[in-house]
């Protein structure tokens, strides 16, 4: 059996893969962490020039991604304690699109994902959150863990 817990920087992110863990743990099955990176230029087409863009890349670049050395920390805890652990980390526009069909290519059986609490009605009609999208889209069971 295959788990894929999607992981964000949301503070609750250690209770989703503590829960995910336990469930690896106690059926054998493979623990697959994805965290989604947003394009950092999707809101940005048009207000700054190339040169720009590849400058402010280079110095992003140097900055230690928090996300990631918290996937790492993760990943060997996991380990030690026997889980079978993979850890992918994808740059999207769609981070719900992208875990969908990460959840495809790897044949997952069970999607773990967050969800926080929105609470602006309309920005629930006009835009569904991330988890919302993935319930939808989802051929696989999905389980939702609230902050």
């Amino acid at each position: 059996m295959k788990i894929l817990v999607g992981v964000s920087a949301a503070e609750h992110a250690t209770a989703v893969i503590e829960f995910a863990s336990r469930m690896a743990r106690e059926s054998a099955s493979q623990l697959i962490m994805l965290h989604v990176k947003p394009n950092p230029w999707k809101h940005c087409k048009g207000y700054l020039e190339d040169v720009e863009r590849d400058q402010i890349d280079r110095d992003l670049a140097c900055l230690p991604d928090t996300t990631e050395q918290f996937m790492g920390d993760s990943r060997r805890s996991l380990e030690e304690a026997g889980v079978d652990v993979k850890c992918i980390v994808l740059e999207s526009d769609d981070p719900a699109a992208c875990i969908l069909l990460v959840a495809e290519e790897e044949d997952v059986d069970l999607l773990v994902i967050g969800a926080t609490e929105r609470y602006f009605f309309v920005e629930r009609i006009l835009r569904p959150s991330i988890a919302t999208r993935i319930i939808k889209g989802s051929r696989r069971p999905v389980l939702v863990i609230p902050s």
